[in-house]
């Protein structure tokens, strides 16, 4: 028997798989640890600027168009699943 090194896609195939493994376990990781963590509750504020409307996050104040209304803040995060003034 001889030890005949696997061809070159084998080998990339199953360092690629490593690779996703790897990522898969750090995002996996990441979850758990947000998951400990509380977020805060903010709630969007809105912001009439001409024929413009903006909401603006209550914890960290920055604003992004009204249409574009999410349950998290994408700048820090907080929870805005509450009222909405």
């Amino acid at each position: 028997m001889t030890n005949e090194r696997p061809p070159d896609e084998v080998i990339i195939a199953h360092e690629r798989i490593a690779y996703e493994r790897g990522v898969a376990d750090g995002y996996a990781e990441a979850l758990e640890e947000m998951k400990d963590k509380e977020r805060p509750q903010g709630e969007w504020l809105d912001r009439n600027s001409g024929c413009i409307q903006w909401i603006r996050c209550s914890i960290c104040n920055k604003h992004q168009d009204y249409r574009a209304k999410t349950n998290f803040c994408p700048n820090c995060g907080a929870d805005m699943r509450g009222t909405r003034k």
